[in-house]
Order: structure tokens, then C-alpha cells, then sequence
């Protein structure tokens, strides 16, 4: 009897051992692959003088992109505009403890990435009203059962903080297109937060899976049919970069956005 219960430990053991293995090498693959696609995107990318000032920096990437790639607002850039995907792989686990915060943020931002968001357009029923500043989110970090909502983009994808960096992704659509993602996605708005990642996934939602779930008709923004992480989204061959920014150590905000006029 001993040995067929340490035989089943063993087969147990192993397997564990083997999918984190696996699980590793998968994310540092993706890992790689986001940080190449984001150099590759800055490498091509031209200082603007006329448009840059001592805080904010924009670099364009000659493109024929027609739609423009982020909004302003006053002072404030908005990355992204109506139908584009936000993500950051900078995970923000709030613990109130420095050390166990610090490696809860490193463990999930390496495996899983941050958070994603849709930018949105003006939308308005009995229940919703969006506009061009606004993101349909599912947050997980509110108190009680964190419904997917609707959130101001400036609350956390404009500025320095939570987030230093931000990408904006874009898959190949037309008007019709993206006004079809947005109301599907404004549709799952007040599902619960999925903490689970892998259960009742039909019900709850959590960031990346309520953006998979929107695009779920134009493009497969899951390819290996697990959990959706931040990194599915970037490395998909059915997205591309339409604008990054990121902070350095100065505080200077550096843009970098596709553009088609001269």
C-alpha cells in the first residue's frame, strides 16, 4: 500500500513540476515577445520638437493608421480612442506590506501582466452612459464582488501613477466593427469579478477575459484557450501597437503613437 501512495506522490509531484515548467517557459516566452514588439514599435518612432515640451515627449510612427491613436483633453493625453484595447503588464496588488506587495506585484505582473481595459465611445442607454474618456473595466481591487464597470480613463491610464507605462493595442476593424465590440462589452458590464481565472468563467469576468469576451466575434485574443493573461493580448498576431508611453526616471512622459498625416 506504501508504495502505490508514494507512487501516486511521485506522479502528483511531477506533474506539478512539470506544468509550472511549462507554465514558465510559456510566460517568459511572451514576456520576450512583448518587450521586442515594444522596442521594435519605439525604434521606429521620431521625435515631434513642435509638439514636445520639457515634461512630455512625442515621438510619431509614420503609418497609414487613419484613426487617431489617443485623445486630448485639455492638458491630458488619453491613450487610445474608441474600440482600443489598454493593458499594462505593471501588476498593482494592494497588501499595505512593502516586501510581500513588492513580490505579489513581480510574481503577477511576470505570469499574468497587470491590467486591461476598452476604451469606449459616446454610448447611452437606461443603464449606461459612456463617452470618448471613458473605459469598460473589471477591476477586482473594490471591496465586495467588484462588478465589471464603467471607469474615466485619466483615473489610472493617463498619469504616472498606478501605472508608468501603458500600451494600446488595436485589432483590424471598421466603424460597424468597433461599435459591435463595444456594445457587447458594455453588455458584461455588472458581471462579477472572476477570482478564479478558470471557473464560471460564463458568469464573472475578470480584465483580460471581459476584452476576450467583447472580441470574442473579430478576433481570438486567446490562443491557448487558458486563462487570458495581458501578454495573450499583446502577442496575438491579431493585435498590433497603436501608441505606448511610459515615464522615466525624471518624470518625463514619453509618446510614441501611429500616425498618418504628414
Amino acid at each position: 500500500m506504501k508504495k502505490y501512495l508514494k507512487l501516486i506522490f511521485f506522479v502528483i509531484m511531477s506533474s506539478v513540476i512539470f506544468i509550472l515548467i511549462w507554465a514558465t517557459t510559456v510566460t517568459l516566452v511572451k514576456n520576450i515577445g512583448k518587450v521586442v514588439l515594444v522596442e521594435q514599435f519605439k525604434s521606429r518612432g521620431v521625435l515631434v520638437e513642435e509638439k514636445s515640451d520639457s515634461k512630455t515627449k512625442f515621438y510619431r510612427i509614420p503609418s497609414d493608421e487613419t484613426r487617431p491613436t489617443y485623445l486630448t483633453a485639455g492638458s491630458s493625453i488619453y491613450p487610445g480612442t474608441k474600440g482600443d484595447i489598454l493593458v499594462t503588464t505593471q501588476a498593482v496588488v494592494g497588501t499595505g506590506l512593502p516586501f510581500i506587495g513588492d513580490f505579489l506585484n513581480g510574481f503577477v505582473g511576470f505570469y499574468a501582466g497587470g491590467h486591461a481595459a476598452l476604451a469606449t465611445t459616446a454610448y447611452k442607454d437606461s443603464d449606461i452612459a459612456l463617452s470618448d474618456r471613458t473605459s469598460i473595466e473589471a477591476t477586482g481591487m473594490r471591496e465586495g464582488e467588484n462588478p465589471a464597470t464603467v471607469f474615466d480613463r485619466s483615473a489610472a491610464w493617463v498619469y504616472s501613477y498606478p501605472y508608468t507605462e501603458v500600451i494600446v493595442l488595436r485589432v483590424k476593424m471598421n466603424e460597424e466593427e468597433i461599435d459591435e465590440v463595444i456594445s457587447k462589452t458594455a453588455s458584461l458590464i455588472d458581471d462579477l469579478y472572476n477570482f478564479s481565472f478558470i471557473f464560471d468563467t460564463k458568469n464573472t469576468s475578470y480584465c483580460t477575459d471581459i476584452i476576450s469576451k467583447g472580441f470574442s466575434n473579430k478576433a481570438n485574443l486567446n490562443k491557448d484557450g487558458f486563462a487570458t493573461t495581458i501578454y495573450d493580448l499583446i502577442c496575438t498576431s491579431d493585435t498590433y501597437i497603436s501608441y505606448y508611453h511610459y515615464f522615466d526616471s525624471d518624470g518625463v512622459k514619453h509618446i510614441y503613437y501611429l500616425d498618418w498625416s504628414e
